[in-house]
């Protein structure tokens, strides 16, 4: 389903940007938490790996390795599959080092710090500046003296 791709080049840059990896000899993995009951997934096959047709290959060997592995990988990420160029792709060998690849990448984000807690709101400080219910200084009459301590 749409839903479970990785489409908007935020989503991607944000997934970059959380720095959670796993690496093997045939792929790279990035995550990050996503807070929703799937997991959504991206492929990024660039054109060291060959001309479309290549390309296409290696990103329908991995597809298929996720569509099988999927029901065991619960949810809650997005992911992004970097194939390393120069590494050929076994279907095999995926069905065992996806799901391999993202209980690291739990295990990894569990033992991560979590990041600080938002700031508390501190009580409201009175302010220094005059209310704003009194005239201001263009709106006073010019023998005001409140206008004359204004100009000083």
């Amino acid at each position: 389903p749409k839903d479970d791709h990785l489409r908007r080049p935020g989503d991607f840059q944000a997934t970059y940007a959380f720095r959670l990896i796993f690496r093997c000899p045939p792929f790279s993995m990035f995550g990050r938490p996503n807070g929703r009951p799937h997991l959504r997934i991206g492929w990024s096959v660039s054109r060291k790996h060959g001309g479309a047709v290549q390309r296409n290959r290696k990103k329908r060997l991995l597809r298929e390795a996720y569509r099988a592995v999927r029901p065991r990988l619960g949810g809650g990420l997005d992911l992004i599959v970097v194939p390393n160029p120069g590494v050929p792709l076994h279907l095999a060998e995926l069905l065992e080092l996806i799901p391999q690849a993202v209980r690291k990448l739990r295990k990894r984000l569990e033992s991560r710090p979590s990041p600080p807690a938002p700031a508390q709101s501190l009580p409201e400080q009175p302010s220094l500046r005059p209310d704003s219910d009194e005239r201001s200084p263009s709106t006073e009459s010019p023998g005001d003296p409140a206008s004359s301590l204004a100009e000083q």
